[in-house]
């Protein structure tokens, strides 16, 4: 499969400030992440809070620049790379004006008014929706006319953080259809970021797992939900429900140490988790552990 957009070796780090003495430390939030996204697939992206999914989506959208590594696009046209790549943030709905028509903020992005039509049609929306006020709509209409500027440019990524956050089922399922639909007819590439491991199930082509700012795991769907390697993979699917009772990820300051994040949680870590971790690649998938399942869960 030809790839869209390769990372390599990327790392990304901010400054935290003491409140004690006022000093800056650096975080590392993402640390030498390296994996494609290939052109049309759906790709899902999971993790815990606070796992630099969302820090990740920023770097590739253009939005943060990586301290290290690189990223490279194979867009059909390179010259615009801020309209080829578009991110919907997590409660997107709420940066649409309550005060404006819902026809004159998707005309800032498109004149053309078939076009603007064809795309709410795609989206679920009715016509009418175009008369309205922001402040008519439900929230997630907002979060539905959000998607539709963002399809108006055209994109050749898009790339969807949390867009199944706080809504029931229903509103799940037509989320669901209407990425796989943008994906069929429209022929975007997605990058869907959600810790929605069950409906990712039945929507993405491959997974990459994220735990505390490093890869752990990437995998095709189907072995990666039927046969995870990393403890990490296996206690998120096994925690599905998202009652966790575990401590979320955190990030490490920046070290030379090679050390897996989930050592403090993992019972099948050694001591050699603290000073290397070991790359397994087979014909699906890539595990970053050194003692992976190997056949199944259980």
């Amino acid at each position: 499969m030809d790839k869209l957009v390769t990372l390599e070796s990327i790392s990304y780090s901010a400054k935290k400030q003491s409140h004690i003495f006022g000093d800056e430390r650096q975080i590392r939030i993402i640390d030498d992440v390296s994996f494609n996204i290939n052109k049309g697939e759906i790709l899902g992206i999971v993790g815990e809070s606070g796992s630099g999914k969302t820090t990740l989506a920023k770097i590739i959208a253009g939005i943060l620049s990586n301290d290290l590594g690189k990223v490279t696009c194979q867009f059909s046209s390179n010259h615009d790379k801020a309209r080829r790549v578009q991110l919907l943030f997590q409660n997107s709905e709420y940066l649409i004006n309550p005060l404006r028509r819902i026809r004159d903020i998707l005309s800032d992005i498109q004149s053309d008014s078939s076009e603007i039509l064809k795309v709410i049609g795609d989206l679920g929306l009715a016509p009418t929706i175009l008369d309205q006020m922001g402040y008519q709509v439900s929230g997630g209409e907002r979060q539905r006319i959000g998607l539709a500027r963002l399809l108006l440019t055209n994109p050749e990524l898009l790339i969807l953080d949390e867009p199944f956050a706080a809504q029931d089922f229903a509103s799940k399922e037509k989320i669901r259809s209407i990425i796989k639909n943008l994906n069929t007819q429209r022929k975007i590439t997605i990058v869907c970021i959600s810790h929605e491991l069950e409906i990712l199930k039945n929507l993405t082509d491959r997974i990459v797992v994220l735990q505390a700012g490093r890869i752990v795991e990437q995998s095709d769907n189907v072995h990666f939900f039927s046969r995870p390697k990393h403890p990490y993979s296996k206690y998120l699917i096994e925690a599905d429900e998202y009652k966790l009772t575990a401590k979320p990820s955190t990030f490490q300051e920046n070290s030379d140490i090679q050390l897996c994040g989930f050592f403090s949680r993992c019972d099948r870590g050694t001591i050699q988790c603290k000073i290397k971790i070991e790359k397994h690649e087979d014909d699906y998938s890539i595990t970053y552990c050194n003692h992976p399942y190997s056949n199944s869960i259980s």
